[in-house]
């Protein structure tokens, strides 16, 4: 099985904070627009995807939480905090500090599901933070819950094989990975780590 810190560092080196980020942007942009919040404080909102976007994540988290501060109740504000945490998680050296932040970003994803049901990414970044926790089978049961709101998403596929084969559960990892190839046949490492988990089969047997 492979240890936390492989799967953590799985997390950084892969492409996961522009592919997620840039989903997040995009559903998080139609939220705006469809959200009672006053439009004057949603600029709060918007600054904060401009400094998260150019780096500055303390100043986007500092620019949601005073948002947060006049909107408690906002499903958006909270599930974007949460995103926010979820990416000052995966920059922190020390174990420690990486699981209090992604304690966190559960935290305000537990909040914001009190007002709106997550979308399909807010369970992707959820079923990450229990990856920080080294914990895969509560990751397992969000990635799956996600996949079920949007079964095309290659990459949640990746990931639910990458935590398929962590849990040694390699023919599921096998069919996850597969799935993922289905989503997106232009997915390399997929098939890759399809590979390596027919390997690991072949020889558990």
């Amino acid at each position: 099985m492979q240890s936390y810190l492989q799967i953590q560092s799985m997390i950084i080196r892969l492409p996961l904070v522009l592919s997620i980020f840039a989903s997040c942007t995009a559903a998080w942009g139609a939220g705006l627009q469809a959200s009672g919040d006053d439009s004057a404080d949603i600029d709060l909102l918007i600054n904060a995807r401009l400094q998260l976007r150019a780096g500055d994540i303390r100043q986007a988290e500092g620019s949601t939480r005073d948002f947060l501060q006049k909107h408690p109740t906002s499903a958006q504000g909270h599930f974007f905090l949460g995103f926010i945490l979820f990416r000052e998680a995966q920059a922190k050296a020390a174990v420690t500090a990486t699981q209090e932040k992604a304690r966190l970003s559960l935290a305000e994803y537990t909040e914001g599901a009190k007002y709106r049901q997550p979308s399909s990414l807010d369970l992707k970044i959820v079923a990450l933070d229990y990856v920080l926790f080294d914990d895969f089978a509560h990751a397992d049961k969000w990635l799956t819950h996600s996949l079920t709101l949007n079964s095309k998403d290659a990459e949640a596929w990746y990931y639910l094989g990458r935590i398929k084969y962590s849990e040694n559960k390699f023919p599921e990892a096998v069919q996850s990975f597969e799935q993922c190839l289905k989503a997106d046949p232009q997915y390399v490492r997929a098939e890759e780590e399809k590979k390596k988990a027919l390997a690991a089969e072949s020889t558990a047997h």
